[in-house]
């Protein structure tokens, strides 16, 4: 009841299915194509799953790793319902395959009492990492009747490395997506606040100062009036300037702003950290 468990490099037994390896070529080339037009992750971990299908198998599953909650989660599969399954850390094939960076062939039926149920009694399970730089985003499980070559293996290999690669791009893409769309509701909240600060602050004190010089009889009292207006003005256009590059950034740039915001926040904190804050005051010009 035992299975004999060995790296992707070590000799298989004689019950090989071997495949063609210019097919497997092509195969690549295309999935490479293919890979690299799609940007949606889901549409992405189905592709690796029909791609890996060129070399057989009974069933195959791509696990993602959770670091949240540092657990596999199966997120696509053919030949069984897995979808949805998380494993924890544990003594599980993927995990294995996850610690070693390195992929793993199991010959041999699982053991009755394995803890996972999702585990199929398969002749031979391939589990390959899915490695990007120091990352390991997860694992490509395919379980087969027959014994793999080397091509089929080198195959899967190459096929996880793109894959790696593939799903942090679409994952870095949607990250990016949403930035974009945070950065497009900031704009425009920013857009509809200064449209407001103008047309309640600035514009009624020059619409005012303006019919006071369009009258036809206007006097030096009103000449006077409309002048004085311009000092608000000037305050409330100063005022919207700020709310664009506040003058704290101009001279001392980012790291000198935060450094006056921090002093400021100290100096009415009431003594709060106050031997920092007597340092700070004493280093201060």
């Amino acid at each position: 009841g035992r299975r004999h468990i060995r790296g992707a490099g070590e000799p298989l037994s004689p019950r090989l299915a071997t495949v063609d390896a210019r097919g497997l070529l092509r195969a690549l080339e295309r999935t490479t194509w293919r890979v690299g037009a799609t940007t949606n992750t889901d549409d992405l971990l189905a592709l690796i799953l029909e791609a890996a299908g060129d070399i057989g198998y009974s069933s195959a599953s791509l696990m993602v790793f959770d670091a949240t909650n540092d657990t596999l989660v199966v997120r696509t599969a053919k030949g069984e319902d897995i979808v949805g399954t998380i494993v924890p850390i544990g003594p599980a094939i993927s995990w294995q395959a996850m610690e070693r960076r390195a992929p793993i062939v199991i010959q041999g039926p699982a053991p009755a009492d394995l803890a996972h149920t999702y585990t199929k009694d398969v002749p031979f399970a391939i589990c390959i990492p899915l490695i990007v730089g120091a990352k390991t985003l997860g694992v490509l499980n395919v379980n087969r009747d027959t014994a793999p070559d080397d091509d089929a293996l080198a195959y899967l290999r190459v096929l996880a490395y793109e894959a790696a690669f593939a799903i942090e791009r679409a994952d870095l893409y949607e990250d990016l997506q949403v930035f974009t769309g945070q950065l497009l509701r900031q704009e425009e909240e920013y857009r509809r606040r200064l449209a407001r600060d103008l047309h309640d602050g600035l514009a009624p004190i020059l619409v005012s100062a303006y019919g006071i010089l369009q009258k036809p009889d206007a006097t030096d009292a009103d000449l006077q009036k409309a002048t004085g207006m311009l000092p608000q003005a000037t305050q409330e256009t100063r005022g919207t300037i700020g709310s664009v590059r506040p003058a704290t950034l101009e001279e001392p740039g980012l790291a000198g702003a935060s450094a006056c915001i921090t002093t400021r926040l100290a100096g009415g904190a009431g003594g709060i950290g106050s031997a920092d804050g007597v340092r700070a005051q004493e280093r201060a010009p």
